[in-house]
C-alpha cells in the first residue's frame, strides 16, 4: 500500500494487514545492527518469496522512489509486529 492508497482505505480493512515488508541499505547497519528503512509496504498475508523478490524489483526499477542508484545495496526484510502496528497508526492518522 503506498500513500495514495491510504486514503481509499476503512478503517476496517486496515485491520486486515497484519505483516510488512522493509527496504533497507545494509551498508547503513550501525554499530547496534540498526538499519534505516528506506520504504515499507504492509500485506494483509505473510509476505512469500515472491513477494519481497517484487518489492525488491520495484524499488530497483521504478524511479520514483530515488532508490535505484543504490540499488544493489537494497535488501528486504521482514518488519516485526511493532512496525506494523506503527504503520497502522500513521495511516489512521492520516486519514
Amino acid at each position: 500500500m503506498d500513500k495514495s492508497e491510504r486514503n481509499l482505505i476503512s478503517e476496517e480493512e486496515l485491520c486486515l494487514y497484519t505483516h510488512a515488508l522493509g527496504v533497507v541499505d545494509m551498508s547503513t547497519m550501525d554499530e547496534n545492527k540498526d538499519v534505516d528503512i528506506l520504504h515499507a509496504a504492509l500485506y494483509q498475508e505473510q509476505p512469500n518469496d515472491k513477494d519481497k523478490s517484487n518489492l525488491l524489483k520495484e524499488m530497483k526499477d521504478d524511479e520514483t522512489f530515488g532508490l535505484s542508484r543504490i540499488a544493489e545495496r537494497l535488501t528486504v526484510v521482514e518488519l516485526p509486529d511493532f512496525y506494523v502496528q506503527s504503520m497502522i497508526k500513521d495511516i489512521k492518522d492520516d486519514n
